[in-house]
């Protein structure tokens, strides 16, 4: 109790009524804990180190792909060769049906696809759908069974069949498609290992990682730097260990030192210029020049591949240029274009005027190294080699002539009668002599005839064909690998050697001097001479 204050004038007090004090609850008591029996236990121990198991144990194959702007370059680790299909999917006109990487070489005239499609843009993928259907394809021709992983709404969006739950369980009554081998090899016995150009993206490596674990259903999936592949085996055949790498590709051109396998990133370097460039550049040149070929990138292209080379002294090459005229030059070609009747892939010759120069060089020169009896003898034994040409032509009409005069005895043999007499055979074996040499002439001059009107269809073939003329071009556009600014690029772009010596030299200093020695080309221009 409490007492309260009071007033003065007031006698009375209040009390306070106090609660009880509450009475504690006690806590409850937890479940006892149920023993688990000891056969869970060791069924979830074997599902644990079977899924570590499985997770750790290799792969039996591995499939190594480069994954090249125009071209993807694949097989397995144990092959010597690697096989190589366009990065391309393309339609026919009024068709639906897609055409995909090697397909796209049954088309005889490329004129008619349309939907041209490429999967990378400055070496990185940004169509990830249309790598796939590569991708897809590039497993159809190794014989993995992808069918066996894929789910119904990727194959239903990308227009792939899936096998039916009968030829599921029946695998013999299966047919591989045409083209392509029989699908015996299961996805998740095999790992793949992808190249990738350095500093990737972090979103793009996580989708491809998606797309061939989950979709493709590999069990492993592997990233590589492009120059780094390269770089591993030549670090091995150099002494110092060390190789820098120039990876003239297709979107751009990278150059990277390595040190033992391994990259020095400082030293990483990239020039955007590579063989698509070139192509357009040529384009833009041969459409203001002589013919519209802006649309002809597979003409065009091909065409580099055949005539392009780069030059060991550009300057020399161009006084050249100034001092003879088109068509006499050493360098000038032309390019026949296809006419995709007759013809379907171009091919390159030596214009006939330069021809006819050539061989009055060869004539001069030989006269002037022999003196005037070595030249009689010349003459006697061309002529001599002449004669026996001829002879040679003419054993060869005789042939011809010989077998018709065969024939023709034979069918004359079997035309005369059983009852002929001795006399009368042999006055026939005259006469039919006689025959045989007026045939012989007939025939003789018949060949002759036909080879003839051949000569002139051939040249008249010739003058009808569209001829794609080419000259300082075959060199001249490569150098803009090595000055952009002739191009048009900024003049602060540093070409093909200033990159290489940026990057040796932001090496450490012990290694320039090996850098220097041990400079690798690789990518597709390196391909083209010198």
């Amino acid at each position: 109790k409490r007492k309260m204050g009071r007033s003065p004038g007031n006698e009375t007090s209040s009390k306070t009524v106090t609660s009880p004090p509450a009475k504690r609850q006690k806590k409850a008591s937890p479940a006892p804990r149920k023993k688990a029996a000891p056969k869970a236990k060791a069924a979830a121990a074997t599902t644990i180190k079977a899924k570590a198991v499985n997770a750790a144990s290799t792969p039996t194959n591995i499939l190594v792909i480069d994954n090249g702007g125009d071209h993807v370059k694949f097989g397995w680790h144990e092959s010597t060769c690697a096989r190589s299909v366009p990065n391309v999917t393309a339609r026919l006109q009024q068709q639906w049906t897609v055409l995909v990487a090697d397909q796209l070489a049954q088309i005889q005239n490329p004129n008619q696809l349309i939907g041209v499609t490429r999967s990378m843009e400055r070496g990185i993928i940004v169509n990830m759908g249309n790598q796939m259907q590569v991708w897809k394809r590039i497993l159809d021709l190794l014989g993995v069974n992808v069918a066996l992983t894929l789910s119904p709404d990727v194959a239903k969006a990308f227009g792939w069949k899936l096998p039916t739950g009968r030829q599921q369980q029946n695998k013999k009554g299966t047919t591989a498609a045409a083209g392509t081998p029989e699908a015996t090899i299961h996805p998740h016995s095999c790992a793949v290992i992808l190249t990738v150009p350095p500093y990737c993206p972090r979103s793009v490596l996580d989708q491809i990682m998606m797309v061939w674990m989950e979709d493709f259903g590999f069990s492993h999936v592997g990233f590589y730097a492009s120059p780094l592949i390269s770089a591993r085996s030549l670090c091995r055949s150099s002494p110092y260990e060390t190789a820098c790498v120039v990876d003239l590709g297709w979107s751009a051109t990278r150059v990277l030192s390595t040190h033992q396998g391994r990259a020095l990133v400082p030293s990483l370097r990239r020039l955007s210029l590579g063989a698509r460039h070139l192509i357009k550049i040529w384009q833009y040149h041969c459409s203001y020049r002589q013919w519209n070929l802006m649309d002809q990138d597979f003409i065009l292209r091909s065409c580099l591949e055949q005539t392009g080379y780069l030059s060991l002294n550009f300057k020399e090459d161009m006084a050249l240029a100034q001092k003879w005229p088109l068509g006499l030059r050493p360098f000038d070609r032309d390019y026949i274009l296809p006419d995709y009747q007759n013809t379907h892939e171009g091919r390159v010759r030596i214009p006939p005027s330069l021809e006819r120069r050539l061989r009055q060089e060869l004539d001069q020169d030989a006269g002037s190294e022999e003196d005037d009896d070595d030249d009689e003898d010349d003459e006697d034994v061309r002529e001599e080699d002449m004669n026996e040409e001829d002879i040679e032509d003419d054993g060869d009409d005789d042939a011809v002539v010989t077998e018709e005069v065969s024939k023709r005895r034979q069918r004359g043999k079997n035309q005369k009668g059983k009852d002929a007499g001795n006399d009368d055979e042999d006055q026939d074996g005259d006469s039919e002599g006689d025959d045989d040499e007026e045939d012989e002439d007939a025939l003789r001059k018949r060949l002759l005839q036909e080879r003839e009107e051949e000569e002139k269809r051939k040249r008249q073939l010739e003058l009808e064909q569209q001829v794609l003329r080419i000259s300082v071009e075959r060199f001249a556009i490569l150098e803009a690998l090595f000055r952009p600014s002739d191009v048009g690029l900024p003049t602060e772009w540093a070409g093909l050697a200033h990159t290489i010596h940026q990057s040796i030299q932001a090496c450490p200093v012990h290694l320039r001097a090996a850098m220097y020695r041990s400079i690798h080309l690789v990518g597709g221009l390196s391909q083209l001479e010198n």
